[in-house]
């Protein structure tokens, strides 16, 4: 079923994504040879919360009895990691490397994601 959203809830998510394009055009900037996949994510989170938002990534429990739940605020991948990589300092981007990008949050009760490879 499809719900019809009100005037109030539009406007929750159009100003989400008015995040979202911000979110992307700092990455778009801020990417390149050199750069960490934390210092991307720092970006990323930086952003969100500037916004009053929040990251929906970060502290994600893990299902896997005894693990840590998930420390970053976006899921970096580089190269041959399909999907959910951990930002690190450790993992800094080279030219021509593959990175996929996708992080999510929530602003009030409605959730944004997005993903892109770069």
């Amino acid at each position: 079923m499809i719900e019809i959203k009100s005037e109030k809830e539009i406007n929750i998510m159009r100003n989400n994504g008015k995040i979202m394009k911000e979110i992307q055009k700092e990455v778009k900037r801020f990417i390149k040879p050199g750069i960490s996949t934390w210092e991307l994510n720092k970006l990323i989170k930086n952003i969100i919360e500037k916004n009053g938002a929040r990251s929906a990534e970060y502290n994600y429990p893990n299902f896997h009895k005894g693990k840590p739940a998930f420390p970053g605020h976006a899921c970096i991948s580089v190269n041959e990691q399909i999907i959910h990589g951990v930002p690190s300092k450790k993992v800094v981007l080279k030219d021509r490397r593959y990175c996929n990008n996708r992080f999510s949050y929530r602003k009030r009760w409605i959730s944004c994601r997005y993903g892109k490879n770069i």
